[in-house]
């Protein structure tokens, strides 16, 4: 099975990111400030190269870069943020972000929701709330569109991968995921739905959730169950707090409910 990584459309640094036209921009000042260079008087270094940037810029933008440039440390002294480790499809559209670009025009159009959400969580893990926020709000609506049913697992198992389960906001989109798209997810093969069981486990646990009137959502929970084998497993719905089990042929409910027989 293609990982979520693999599954994602390519979006691979090229410096020729940064020009996607400046119509996409909030201002043509910020636009043109990120493509010339003028006035920089610090980078940002890549695996692949350096970017030049200017400290103010990224100091107002959020708290990360304004530590790690009034610190002290090396970053400061040498006006240079060591980020070679980090994604370059990432950093590319997060600093279009911090220069004016809006939300939507940061990737190209076609992106995967899966790369939204490592944006999202890369924006999280640096503090960069404006940004956080505007990614949210674009997965939260594209996710209630009609999403291919690859795209879905593929985003079910970059939420578990980044520990976002927790997340508001990225629950709701992984809910909406499955929602819109149960009827295409019962159409797999059996074997299929079974190996979701363990290739993305996070699928059972909306399912859960799930009204209960929504076609196919307990014929396929079963399937995602018997992914399981005989192992008893606790699965929680994130929003009620309950628990049901499975063990053998029989699902047990916290609340006493026996729907073991249930197809």
């Amino acid at each position: 099975m293609a990982s979520a990584a693999e599954t994602n459309k390519d979006v691979s640094w090229d410096g020729n990111n940064f020009h996607m036209g400046s119509a996409n921009w909030m201002n043509r000042s910020g636009y043109d400030l990120l493509m010339s260079e003028r006035f920089t008087d610090c980078e940002i270094k890549l695996a692949s190269e350096s970017i030049k940037l200017h400290r103010f810029v990224l100091a107002a933008a959020c708290p990360y870069f304004n530590s790690a440039l009034s610190s002290g440390f090396k970053e400061s002294s040498e006006r240079c943020i060591d980020w070679t480790t980090e994604e370059e499809e990432l950093v590319v559209p997060l600093l279009r972000f911090v220069y004016g670009c809006q939300y939507p025009s940061l990737l190209p159009n076609d992106a995967n929701l899966v790369i939204h959400i490592r944006l999202y969580s890369f924006a999280d893990r640096i503090l960069y709330q404006p940004l956080k926020v505007a990614a949210a709000s674009f997965l939260l609506e594209k996710s209630t569109m009609g999403i291919p049913t690859e795209e879905i697992i593929a985003v079910l198992q970059t939420i578990q991968e980044f520990s976002l389960i927790n997340d508001k906001d990225i629950y709701e989109v992984a809910v909406n995921c499955v929602k819109n798209g149960i009827n295409e997810l019962q159409e797999l093969p059996e074997d299929r739905k079974v190996s979701l069981g363990f290739d993305a486990p996070l699928l059972a646990g909306i399912m859960l959730d799930l009204p209960t009137e929504i076609p196919a959502r307990k014929r396929f929970r079963w399937s995602l169950f018997n992914g399981w084998g005989n192992d008893k497993v606790h699965v929680k719905c994130m929003t009620e707090g309950t628990t049901e089990r499975r063990t053998g042929g029989t699902t047990e409910n916290d609340h006493g409910n026996d729907e073991g027989n249930a197809h």
